[in-house]
């Protein structure tokens, strides 16, 4: 049986695609599987990652004919999945060497546990995220946030959304991630989202009862460069607006 799944959505991704990939293959831990979702792309994505797949039986590729966008292209992958554990990395970071046989060993050895998380490395920049302290109570910060204005969320309970790049702190980082198969049968990435839907996943995944677990390790590296998704400010605006009344309306706690 496959132990990890990790998948890989990858739009217009030639630039960066090989190395995420070399360093998911040069994981220490080797029960995996790579599940690379090529999201309609029109640069040389496919003809980059069928290569590899070719090659390795480990990688797996799936081509979307339309673009689904990072949240569709990342709930295909976990349709594909057969790991016990699924995790997720985007097409121009990379993970440490190390990051799958660390995680695998700690949720092995803490079955309460449904979700592990670290901190990221920058490429091209010095420094590192800031990850969560363990002393802050998530779901106890979603009620108290439901209570509160737009503008007391934008400004005082959600250092989440701070602009990629800076040193932030309140971060869950996304590529860090080791989840359980089970959460979801529960949770899914909300396909209406273009930006920041890995916090909306983390928001149903505390709101639905699922244990949630930081270490204070770097799993991966955050690159830096120009056009990231991440960037886009105006659509990181709406996403976050979405959120925000999806939260004030109780919707993950249902």
């Amino acid at each position: 049986m496959v132990k990890v799944s990790v998948i890989i959505p990858a739009y217009n991704a030639e630039k960066y695609l090989s190395e995420s990939i070399e360093s998911v293959l040069n994981q220490t831990f080797k029960n995996f599987e790579l599940i690379i979702v090529n999201d309609a792309s029109t640069d040389n994505t496919k003809k980059i990652a069928e290569k590899i797949a070719n090659k390795n039986n480990k990688v797996i590729l799936i081509n979307h004919h339309k673009n689904k966008f990072r949240s569709g292209a990342l709930n295909t992958g976990i349709k594909k999945s057969r790991g016990e554990y699924i995790c997720f990395l985007d097409a121009d970071d990379k993970f440490f060497e190390d990051k799958l046989f660390f995680q695998v060993n700690y949720l092995e050895n803490h079955s309460e546990i449904d979700m592990i998380y670290g901190g990221a490395e920058f490429l091209g920049k010095l420094g590192k995220t800031k990850i969560l302290d363990s002393s802050i109570d998530l779901r106890k910060r979603m009620i108290d946030s439901m209570q509160k204005s737009f503008s007391e969320l934008n400004e005082k309970v959600h250092a989440i959304f701070s602009k990629p790049g800076e040193e932030t702190y309140g971060i869950i980082a996304g590529c860090s991630v080791m989840i359980r198969r089970k959460v979801f049968d529960k949770c899914k990435f909300d396909e209406n989202l273009r930006n920041i839907e890995d916090y909306d996943l983390w928001y149903q995944i505390i709101g639905k009862g699922f244990k949630i677990k930081h270490v204070y390790k770097n799993f991966y590296y955050y690159r830096i460069h120009e056009g990231q998704k991440s960037k886009n400010y105006e659509r990181m605006k709406i996403a976050k607006d979405y959120i925000f009344k999806k939260l004030k309306s109780g919707k993950y706690f249902e």
